[in-house]
């Protein structure tokens, strides 16, 4: 799932302690996606489906930031955005076999150009600088309900400290909760629905003209999915994910 925002951005200060920004970006992404599921019910039964979904859009992507630092260490700010899509190309394709049939179904394919809705997102934030090695952040972010996506308000805190010039420790936790309804046993055709906790470390490396980090990231829920035509089946859901990071600046 690649996303590129390439365009302009412009900021002044409205008074000393208050500035305001806006951005106006061109919005790329290319998602390719493949899900490979095999389910065995308990009569002995084997079900298996294989799923890929590409989807290719074109937009842009207009952000609007407000900055206010009431105290030499206390900065807020404020960020309001909506990727709007302008050509969109998806393709989907289903393949099945159920443990009855000797032959794999012909997968239907469907193709469309439809835009999808983005939502509207609001971003709150805070950084707080207790000392020179210390720092302490957090923010709210709210995501507007488009199409069969319900709104949702998420979380992330953190910290970073600098154990010198050239190292420094960082660490949070976050929420990721789901936009998707809450399933019923009478419908089909269902997305799942599981609302995720996390937390992340990393060490990072400062050098004069650039940064190397290494870090994890993990995150833990629980919830409903319709993994069969019918009925909704308890769901867990853990991840866990490694990265390194590096930038440079000249």
């Amino acid at each position: 799932d690649t996303t590129y925002n390439i365009g302009p951005s412009f900021a002044f200060k409205l008074r000393d302690d208050v500035a305001v920004g806006l951005s106006l970006y061109g919005h790329f992404r290319k998602q390719q996606f493949i899900l490979n599921q095999q389910v065995y019910r308990r009569s002995g039964e084997q079900i298996w489906t294989n799923g890929y979904f590409q989807i290719v859009e074109y937009g842009i992507n207009p952000v609007l930031g407000l900055m206010w630092s009431p105290l030499d260490r206390l900065s807020v700010g404020m960020s309001l955005r909506k990727t709007i899509v302008l050509q969109s190309n998806s393709r989907k394709q289903i393949t099945n076999k159920e443990a009855d049939n000797t032959i794999i179904v012909q997968p239907t394919i469907e193709t469309s150009t439809v835009r999808r809705d983005r939502p509207l997102q609001l971003s709150l934030g805070s950084a707080y600088f207790a000392n020179d090695r210390l720092l302490f952040s957090g923010d709210l972010t709210w995501n507007q309900s488009v199409d069969n996506s319900q709104s949702v308000l998420n979380f992330a805190l953190g910290a970073e400290f600098y154990l010198n010039a050239q190292w420094a420790l960082r660490a949070g936790v976050f929420s990721n909760m789901a936009n998707t309804p809450a399933l019923s046993a009478t419908k089909t055709g269902q997305s799942e629905h599981v609302d995720l906790y996390g937390g992340s470390f990393s060490v990072t490396n400062f050098t004069r003209n650039s940064s190397l980090s290494v870090g994890v990231n993990g995150s833990l829920g629980n919830g409903q999915a319709q993994v069969l035509a019918t009925g909704v089946q308890d769901l867990q859901v853990w991840t866990l994910t490694t990265f390194i990071a590096a930038s440079n600046s000249f």
